[in-house]
């Protein structure tokens, strides 16, 4: 876990994706969050008897949802995003 955020990280902040990652802040954030805090919650879910696979699918599923509801809730109470270009 600690190798998979160090890459993650590094990718982040060192390639050309870290323009389009920090431009959209108001999803890619709390979906990075919600990620990491998936995959916590799946591997203490496979420890109860779920299958091994639910870590590939629940993590993006979770990842999307709260992303989405944090932009739309972050829309509505600081107002729509900015055009910087």
């Amino acid at each position: 876990m600690f190798w998979l955020l160090m890459v993650g990280l590094t990718i982040v902040l060192v390639a050309p994706l870290r323009r389009a990652f920090f431009c959209s802040w108001r999803f890619t954030v709390p979906a990075v969050a919600a990620l990491l805090g998936g995959l916590v919650f799946t591997a203490w879910l496979v420890g109860f008897g779920i299958p091994g696979w639910a870590m590939l699918f629940l993590p993006p599923v979770m990842a999307l949802g709260v992303g989405a509801g944090a932009k739309q809730w972050l829309d509505q109470n600081l107002g729509p995003p900015r055009d910087n270009n």
